[in-house]
């Protein structure tokens, strides 16, 4: 590829990447629901996939702190999505479950979440094997120049 083509393909990847942005940011809208920030969705879901879970088991399973885990609990049990129960057998630990209207957004989201998988392997399926094990090839030359940008915190 000469210059000017690599150029215009940088363009097109970088608008590609700016649309999967759009997209982690809106796919997580609930029509009809509280507002939500995907971080909170994927709360709901580690909690709902596993029921139940103190806070300490959930700040290891979303990879946060402790007290991240306590200000998105506050967050998402005043929008009553969830609620705290105590352990009867450790009256120290809380226990997380979710509300009724926590459960349906946990069904929504795994529904989009089906959608948007279905979708994308039927792209994916179009594609020989060969071109996508070029694709991931790319993909990982790229992620490891984006891990190695100088100016970057290590």
């Amino acid at each position: 590829m000469d210059k000017q083509s690599l150029i215009a393909f940088n363009q097109k990847f970088q608008d590609f990447l700016e649309a999967y942005s759009q997209l982690e940011k809106n796919q997580h809208l609930i029509k009809d629901s509280v507002s939500l920030n995907t971080a909170e969705v994927h709360t709901l879901v580690s909690i709902a996939q596993n029921q139940p879970i103190n806070l300490v088991g959930l700040a290891k399973l979303r990879g946060i702190s402790r007290s991240a885990v306590t200000q998105m609990i506050a967050k998402l049990e005043g929008k009553g999505l969830l609620i705290k129960i105590p352990n009867k057998s450790n009256r120290q630990e809380i226990l997380l479950s979710l509300t009724s209207a926590g459960q349906k957004i946990y069904r929504l989201h795994q529904k989009q979440h089906a959608y948007l998988e279905k979708q994308v392997m039927g792209v994916l399926q179009a594609y020989p094997q060969d071109f996508l094990m070029n694709l991931e090839a790319l993909m990982a030359d790229l992620k490891q120049v984006w891990q190695e940008l100088p100016w970057l915190p290590r």
